[in-house]
């Protein structure tokens, strides 16, 4: 569930535009499976989730609030720098005109569906927009900066953070289950 892909230059030491588009880290749609078989499957323009329950029957869809961010030469700046990049691509073309509204979904251990926003010079933070199976949003989840969401367990969300020196750890915290 990586926010943003993994770095790359063509090899001159000038990082390659559509690598730098694709890096924001923004999907389409997404579909998300969830061990007792129910799938939520997130569309875009406008943002919302449709659940498909086990017994194949549908449910939604539900509209989600959007968050319309533009991507201007100081977020540009910001997310080259954020990225470790050379600063000199923020003026060069083919950045998108919006932050996109999603970039990865997760599945927690009560049935809430959990979808990641972009990082941004005003959110350096991990945030998930956490919705219910019935269309309803409990809010967002931010972690720390340099921390992001792994997986669930049964009663337990894994959190993986990086230090400045980019040393990995693993913690675990309770979730609360919730729904169902």
């Amino acid at each position: 569930m990586a926010v943003g892909p993994s770095r790359g230059s063509n090899g001159a030491g000038a990082v390659e535009l559509s690598r730098i588009v694709d890096r924001m880290g923004g999907r389409s749609e997404a579909a998300r499976l969830f061990p007792d078989g129910w799938v939520a499957v997130v569309r875009l323009d406008p943002l919302r989730v449709v659940w498909r329950q086990p017994s194949g029957e549908w449910a939604g869809p539900f509209p989600l609030p959007e968050e319309r961010r533009k991507v201007d030469r100081a977020e540009r700046l910001w997310y080259l720098r954020f990225q470790g990049e050379d600063a000199i691509e923020a003026d060069r073309g083919g950045w998108p005109d919006t932050y996109p509204e999603m970039t990865g979904t997760v599945a927690a251990s009560d049935g809430r569906l959990l979808i990641a926003r972009p990082y941004s010079a005003g959110h350096p933070e991990a945030r998930y927009l956490v919705v219910r199976r019935d269309g309803t949003v409990d809010g967002h989840l931010s972690l720390a900066p340099g921390e992001r969401i792994v997986a669930f367990g049964r009663r337990n969300v894994y959190v993986l953070a990086k230090d400045r020196e980019d040393v990995e750890t693993i913690r675990a915290h309770r979730w609360n289950p919730t729904t169902r």
